[in-house]
């Protein structure tokens, strides 16, 4: 899988196409190490961790250093902070962060990725932070609040 995400990746670099990376599982980025992790990454748009993922990647634990970290590795990081909301940081802006959305958490399977995905879409849309990191928490909120990935 790596191989293939890589070529991907390059593909994309070649075409001169927006990269956006999710690290998706802080076990196997204990696995390969976060060094490996960024070297394989380079230096991409869009660096989406959740909270331990950017704490593993740079050794930081308060939530708005390790995301302005980061920033050596992508142009803009969105860090996904679960019941505390989200931070996006730019190298040419203060970071931005929005709090968590009240809701009943069910089963937080797919609430990281429906985020994501609404970030995403705001972000090729040009939308701005706040736009993008409340559309992010509100759709990851949506998702914890049922029971598997695929809300009904």
């Amino acid at each position: 899988m790596r191989s293939a995400v890589l070529d991907l990746v390059a593909r994309a670099l070649r075409r001169d196409l927006p990269v956006a990376v999710d690290p998706a599982s802080i076990a196997c980025l204990r696995e390969i190490g976060p060094d490996r992790f960024l070297d394989w990454i380079g230096h991409v748009d869009l660096l989406f961790p959740n909270l331990d993922e950017g704490r593993l990647l740079t050794g930081e634990h308060d939530a708005e250093v390790a995301a302005t970290a980061l920033l050596s590795h992508a142009e803009v990081v969105a860090l996904k902070l679960g019941e505390e909301g989200a931070i996006v940081a730019r190298r040419d802006r203060n970071p931005c962060r929005v709090p968590a959305v009240d809701s009943e958490v069910v089963d937080t399977t797919g609430s990281g990725d429906a985020s994501c995905g609404a970030f995403l879409a705001g972000w090729l849309a040009g939308e701005g932070d706040a736009q993008l990191l409340e559309a992010a928490v509100a759709a990851g909120a949506r998702a914890a609040g049922v029971a598997g990935a695929r809300p009904r």
